[in-house]
C-alpha cells in the first residue's frame, strides 16, 4: 500500500526533528489514528482512538501542547478534524495546520530554545 503524501511529510518531519533536536526527543509525538479496515477501526475505537485527532503533538514546557495537522496541496480538514481543533483550542492548546517541513519549524521554532 502506497504511503499518503501526508505520511511522507510526517516521516520527513519526524526523522529530521529527531536527528537535529535530540534535546527534545520524546516531545514530538505521532498520533496513529488511521485504520486499514473496519475491523481494525472498531478495535482502535475501543482502545480510545478518536477520529479527527491531529497527526502530531508537540509537548511544551508550560503543560500545553501544539497539535499539528499535516495537510499537503490544498487538502482541507475533515469535519472530525475541525471538531478536534475546536476542542483543543477551547482548553487553551495551540492547533496548527502544516503543509511543509518549513511551516512545521515556523510553528515550533520559538519553543526550541526552552
Amino acid at each position: 500500500m502506497a504511503r499518503s503524501p501526508e505520511a511522507k511529510l510526517q516521516e520527513e518531519i519526524v526523522l529530521h526533528f529527531n536527528h537535529n533536536y535530540g534535546k527534545f526527543r520524546g516531545r514530538l509525538i505521532a498520533i496513529n489514528n488511521n485504520s486499514v479496515n473496519a475491523i481494525q477501526g472498531a478495535q482502535n475505537t475501543s482502545k480510545g482512538v478518536k477520529k479527527g485527532v491531529a497527526d502530531l503533538c508537540f509537548l511544551l514546557n508550560d503543560g500545553k501542547v501544539i497539535w499539528i495537522e499535516l495537510k499537503v496541496y490544498d487538502r482541507d480538514q475533515s469535519p472530525g478534524q475541525v471538531r478536534w481543533q475546536g476542542k483543543v483550542e477551547a482548553i487553551g492548546h495551540i492547533y496548527k495546520i502544516v503543509r511543509t517541513k518549513a511551516e512545521f519549524y515556523n510553528v515550533i521554532g520559538g519553543y526550541l530554545n526552552d
